[in-house]
């Protein structure tokens, strides 16, 4: 050895798994940059599934997310804002053709259109995988007196909506009935991918409730009926989420009665009705109306 001269410092290697979890912590905007450093970080980034849920769970919300409801333009004239999914993912309609969507990725400027919906689609559902990113989306056309139609779409996967038969397809006009109400409610949860369609069905004498129930994911439906005899008139029935399950209620003067669905698939409903006195009524009577749309909206829905 050469007198003066010192050995080279040895640094010693970071282990992978410490470096993800760093990069876990990190901006969307510094995550950007960095798939460029190397392959195996390139694959991480943007291929890692655990890695991307672990970053979506762990990253700060937009302040975006907590201004912008439903209904509003955001990044041009053209769209509103209609979901957000996990991780910060938008959904938006076109202004100018109700059959136009797309999904929208604030953070990276990536959108996503989908092919276009079916003339005249009245809603559209989305469920949404964050672990594998599959996501699936149904749209919903029809109106009250007319005939309800679904279609389904796996993102990435279909070039085109596939039809999506519902229990009551053709049939109400068949057997002589007709839907005087009609309303689809979204799924609260988009991972769970649950969402339910209601019709007000009468046969001419008399009415009843039905609920047919969603899986997007295995694109099935589960048809329930509400008991007979704990509602006087279903007119005056609508529906809410009670406890993550799909209920219907009605409000009697000052007392909330609910009817819970506790499992769709064993067509299994609460043995008795949950009563919720709302005494405060008593003395402020024009709220009822606030209180009875408000308690009527499933979480989720817009």
């Amino acid at each position: 050895m050469v007198e003066g001269s010192m050995d080279p410092i040895k640094v010693p290697k970071l282990p992978f798994d410490i470096i993800s979890e760093i990069l876990s912590w990190l901006p969307v905007e510094s995550l950007l940059r960095f798939r460029c450093v190397c392959k195996q970080w390139c694959l991480l980034l943007t291929q890692d599934h655990q890695f991307i849920a672990k970053h979506s769970d762990r990253a700060s919300p937009l302040l975006l997310q907590c201004m912008i409801s439903p209904g509003q333009i955001l990044y041009d004239g053209n769209f509103k804002f209609l979901y957000r999914l996990f991780g910060g993912l938008l959904v938006e309609m076109s202004l100018k053709n109700s059959g136009v969507y797309r999904i929208r990725n604030p953070a990276t400027h990536q959108v996503l259109y989908l092919p276009d919906a079916h003339e005249g689609t009245d809603q559209i559902d989305i469920a949404f995988n964050s672990f594998t990113h599959e996501c699936k989306v149904v749209c919903v056309h029809g109106e009250d007196g007319e005939e309800v139609g679904f279609e389904v779409l796996t993102v990435g996967k279909d070039k085109q909506w596939r039809p999506l038969k519902h229990p009551n397809q053709d049939l109400l006009k068949q057997q002589g009935k007709r839907a005087l109400k009609q309303k689809y409610w979204p799924a609260a949860y988009k991972a769970e991918g649950l969402g339910h369609f209601t019709q007000l069905i009468s046969d001419g004498k008399d009415l009843y409730l039905e609920i047919q129930s969603l899986d997007i994911w295995s694109e099935r439906f589960t048809t329930n009926t509400v008991p007979r005899g704990f509602y006087a008139d279903l007119n005056e029935v609508s529906v809410l989420t009670w406890n993550h399950c799909l209920a219907v209620r009605n409000m009697i003067e000052e007392n909330l009665n609910v009817l819970v669905l506790e499992d769709f698939k064993e067509h299994k409903w609460s043995q008795n009705k949950i009563i919720v006195p709302l005494k405060f009524l008593k003395d402020h009577p024009e709220w009822k109306d606030k209180i009875v749309h408000a308690i009527g909206v499933p979480e989720g829905y817009y």
